[in-house]
C-alpha cells in the first residue's frame, strides 16, 4: 500500500518539457568535470511532488529569515544523492533522515546528513560505462555554513552551535572524479 501512495508523487517529466531541460541544466552545470556532458545520459525523469516536503522547506526558509540570515544564507541551492530503487520512494516521501551515511569527515552522520555537491561525484569510484542509477536532486538551504578540517579521528563531530552546516576546508582542492578523496571532501 505505501508503495502507491509513495508512487503518485512521482510525475514523468517529457524529453520535449521545459522541466526536462531544467533538470538537465541543473545536472550539467553540477559537474567537477566538463567531460562528464559526454559520460551521462539521463532518461525516465520524475518529479517528486511532496506537500509535506514543500511546507517543510517552506517553513524552515521563514524561520531562519526571522531569524535574521542574510540573502546568501537563504539562497536555494542543489545537492544530490544516490538511491536504490527501494529506498527511492520513502525518501521522496519522507525527505532525507540522519543516519543515512556512513561517511565521518564532517560530523556524526546521525546527528546530520551528507549530501553531493557534484552531480557527477556521488560514490567513492567513478561509475562504470553503462551503468543505471536513479539520482535524487535536492533543492536545499545551506544556512550558516562553517567550514572545518576533516575529522579523522574516532571522535565524531557533533554539529556546530550557530550553524547550519559544515563543508571541508579541503574541498577546493578537489578538481578532478579522481582526486584524493573527492568522494568526501565534497560532501
Amino acid at each position: 500500500m505505501a508503495y502507491q501512495v509513495c508512487f503518485s508523487l512521482f510525475q514523468h517529466v517529457s524529453s520535449e518539457s521545459r522541466e526536462f531541460e531544467d533538470i538537465l541544466t541543473i545536472l550539467s552545470s553540477s559537474y567537477i568535470e566538463a567531460s562528464s556532458n559526454r559520460t551521462f545520459a539521463y532518461t525516465k525523469l520524475r518529479i517528486v511532488h511532496s506537500e509535506l516536503l514543500e511546507k517543510n522547506f517552506v517553513e524552515k526558509r521563514r524561520e531562519l529569515k526571522l531569524d535574521g540570515r542574510t540573502e546568501k544564507e537563504l539562497e536555494e541551492t542543489h545537492c544530490f544523492l544516490t538511491a536504490d530503487s527501494i529506498k527511492l520512494p520513502w525518501i521522496c516521501e519522507n525527505g532525507l533522515l540522519v543516519g543515512h551515511s556512513w561517511i565521518t569527515a564532517l560530523g556524526n552522520p546521525a546527528k546530520g546528513v551528507y549530501l553531493s555537491k557534484y552531480s557527477d561525484l556521488l560514490q567513492i569510484n567513478p561509475f562504470n560505462p553503462g551503468v543505471m542509477g536513479e539520482i535524487i536532486i535536492f533543492k536545499v538551504i545551506k544556512g550558516k555554513v562553517k567550514s572545518i578540517y576533516d575529522n579523522m579521528s574516532k571522535n565524531l563531530l557533533d554539529p556546530t552551535l550557530k550553524f547550519d552546516s559544515h563543508l571541508s576546508k579541503n574541498a577546493s582542492i578537489v578538481t578532478s572524479l579522481t582526486s584524493y578523496r573527492a568522494y568526501d571532501l565534497t560532501q
